[in-house]
């Protein structure tokens, strides 16, 4: 059997049915209100707060003897990661020019950017921000595109958003 919980824990309940005398064993984020007793049984339990951004997986085991008579599996949902921007495309004139778009995360961030007539401020930070895109005049060289990648980073990996940048005649 599964028992979802959600991220922010809680009190939850399960059924043991029993002819015996158990004993149960849980991971440290749960708390068994009873862990032992004899027979059928109604346990409560308190799942505490999940704040990584993964998703964890539990097991209550119930024993008798030393010997597993049955195993709960406990799935806890972990943050969800946030990171978008507010535009998916910059638009310039050929001349340059800066604008502003809004980033709102919850993560640490960077851009990645390896366009040299394109300069972000701020290039990296945590949480919601302004961030502003420059983009320079080059001399000969009306149109040109770049992608801004933004790489949200949590300990478990990151997630990726990004802006096209585009410089080009407007009509």
């Amino acid at each position: 059997d599964t028992l979802y919980a959600p991220r922010p824990g809680g009190v939850r309940m399960f059924e043991i049915t029993s002819n015996t005398d158990w004993v149960l064993s849980a991971p440290s984020w749960i708390t068994m209100l009873e862990t032992y007793g004899s027979g059928d049984a109604t346990i409560e339990m308190m799942v505490g707060v999940n704040s990584t951004y993964s998703s964890r997986i539990g097991y209550i085991t119930v024993m008798h003897n030393g010997v597993e008579l049955a195993r709960l599996v406990v799935v806890q949902e972990g943050i969800p990661t946030i990171l978008s921007a507010d535009v998916e495309e910059i638009v310039f004139a050929p001349n340059g020019g800066a604008q502003y778009f809004h980033l709102t995360s919850n993560l640490n961030w960077e851009i990645e950017n390896t366009a040299e007539w394109l300069f972000c401020e701020p290039m990296h930070g945590s949480g919601d921000a302004e961030v502003l895109v420059k983009a320079m005049q080059m001399d000969g060289v009306s149109s040109r595109e770049e992608v801004l990648v933004i790489r949200g980073k949590n300990a478990e990996g990151g997630v990726l958003q990004t802006i096209t940048i585009i410089v080009r005649q407007t009509n």
